[in-house]
């Protein structure tokens, strides 16, 4: 059997004599498009596997630590985007102590504690500037629209190759797996 030396000069030739209908050259995506960094999905993967519900929470600090953050604002950064990125399949929650992946139940719960503040929070400032429910009115119609809406439990297909039974947004589906 004998072996050939490849090098990047080939590779580059190699694709140039690959066009598309247009005389275009024809590229392969090399990264995904999803808009994370590798430190997120670092992240995103750390948390997957050890911060499964409430119980197994880790501090900014800690991941801070582990992966080499200057600083605490780094990992809250990184935190927004998993939060707001759709291709994320988790909900990543918090509370002063850290951050964790919660259960279904653990879900719920926080989001009635968000809900309570933040409607406590408007009520105070239409009370005080009652223009501001047009400017709030605004701000949550254009947010909703670009939310995904899939329900928990729902059937996805995604075409593919990573196709999922069901939609599962909580730690249940990683605790299952150990």
């Amino acid at each position: 059997m004998t072996f050939t030396q490849y090098s990047i000069y080939d590779f580059v030739k190699e694709v140039s004599k690959q066009t598309t209908k247009n005389g275009k050259a024809r590229s392969k995506r090399l990264v995904d498009d999803k808009g994370l960094t590798t430190q997120d999905y670092n992240v995103l993967n750390f948390l997957k596997r050890v911060a499964l519900g409430k119980k197994n929470i880790q501090s900014g600090t800690d991941i801070m630590e582990r992966f080499g953050f200057d600083n605490t604002a780094q990992v809250r950064a990184i935190i927004k985007t998993l939060r707001t990125n759709k291709s994320v399949d988790v909900k990543i929650a918090s509370s002063p102590k850290g951050y964790y992946i919660p259960t279904e139940e653990e879900y719920i719960e926080g989001i009635k504690l968000m809900l309570d503040k933040t409607l406590s929070q408007v009520e105070t400032v239409v009370n005080m500037y009652p223009r501001a429910e047009k400017i709030i009115q605004a701000v949550a119609h254009v947010i909703y629209k670009g939310v995904d809406k899939a329900p928990q439990g729902q059937m996805q297909i995604q075409f593919n190759g990573w196709e999922n039974e069901t939609i599962n947004h909580f730690a249940e589906k990683y605790m299952n797996q150990k």
